[in-house]
């Protein structure tokens, strides 16, 4: 069986030649401080994303192992996958609802100039979600298969890359904006299977999903952690040791862990 190892260096390479029109910003932006909130630190989320208790859980140890008070904001997704759109909505979240955005993936390359990362706080595994149980791996698949994937995500682009080489030639890709319309058309019957976190099928509310391996697809594992504007370097390092302190406590681990068993 062929395996697909050189598919992600492949989209990593086509992931930093995209040209994304970004929002304008104002000319003393770099210049000007943060405007301060207090002791309290701002955190953007999704309420539709299924790790929206996880990032919750998270975004409170840190608050706590720095001392700040923590609230949140709740962010609509309007974008439905455009990116231009996207990026602007994201600009104006920063300079006016929040400090930093939950969910940012490290494989978001280039980054806008305006926009930074902290280091990670969790990764994301792919599966292949499927209502067929007897469906062991993506090459399992028979011809014409229709298979859901988050537009322009990394995962995304590891299989279109794939797709247009002609090692997936049972597949037919149909890009979604969201993990839970990838579900949802699975069970509509009008997917045949989606390629999706796996969080996403363990806390799927309908009808229980088989997961099967994205193998001959070798997808590493997303690094995710938070988003700011660059200009506020100060949080950032604060976000970054509370990430690191953490982490070598076991704390991170314990946080996600009770997380997860929320969204079983």
């Amino acid at each position: 069986m062929i395996r697909l190892t050189l598919i992600a260096a492949m989209a990593s390479v086509l992931l930093t030649h995209i040209a994304h029109a970004q929002p304008e910003v104002p000319a003393d932006f770099y210049d000007r401080g943060v405007a301060s909130r207090g002791n309290s630190v701002v955190f953007c989320i999704w309420p539709t994303s299924p790790l929206v208790a996880l990032d919750r859980a998270v975004a409170q140890a840190i608050g706590d192992a720095q001392l700040f008070d923590v609230e949140f904001f709740e962010v609509p997704l309007t974008s439905a996958g455009a990116q231009e759109t996207f990026e602007q909505e994201l600009f104006i979240h920063l300079m006016d609802n929040c400090d930093a955005v939950m969910g940012g993936s490290l494989a978001w390359s280039p980054l806008p100039e305006w926009l930074t990362i902290t280091r990670p706080y969790l990764e994301i595994t792919q599966t292949i979600a499927t209502s067929d149980r007897t469906i062991a791996n993506l090459g399992d698949l028979p011809p014409g298969t229709r298979v859901g994937s988050i537009l322009m995500s990394p995962s995304d682009m590891v299989f279109a890359t794939a797709i247009r080489a002609g090692l997936l030639p049972n597949i037919t890709r149909i890009p979604y904006d969201t993990p839970a319309r990838i579900l949802a058309a699975i069970e509509a019957g009008r997917l045949e299977a989606g390629l999706v976190p796996d969080h996403a099928v363990e806390g799927y509310s309908g009808p229980t999903l088989a997961s099967a391996s994205t193998d001959p697809l070798r997808l590493a594992p997303e690094a995710t952690g938070m988003l700011l504007l660059s200009s506020n370097t100060y949080l950032r390092a604060l976000l970054d040791d509370a990430i690191a302190s953490l982490e070598a406590q076991g704390a991170l681990d314990a946080v996600i862990g009770k997380a997860r068993e929320t969204m079983d």
